[in-house]
């Protein structure tokens, strides 16, 4: 509809997690590659690898990610 109503316990529970700053950095490096170059799946991969390690994603739990993803 017309309204948007948002509550604070559904949206409490999405994991925000504060990367240290040389993830930052890293993320914010690989993002301005891929702005310059959308197509190299080498650095999506990366930007994929760094993101899974800031949220501690196991490699079992990344390839459910990923056979979804497909």
């Amino acid at each position: 509809g017309d309204m948007l109503e948002l509550y604070g316990t559904p949206l409490e529970e999405i994991p925000i997690k504060v990367a240290e700053i040389e993830e930052r950095n890293e993320v914010v490096d690989l993002v301005d590659k891929l702005l310059n170059d959308p197509e190299n799946s080498d650095l999506m991969e990366a930007l994929d690898s760094v993101v899974y390690r800031i949220f501690g994603i196991t490699e079992e739990e990344r390839k459910i990610v990923e056979e979804n993803n497909e």
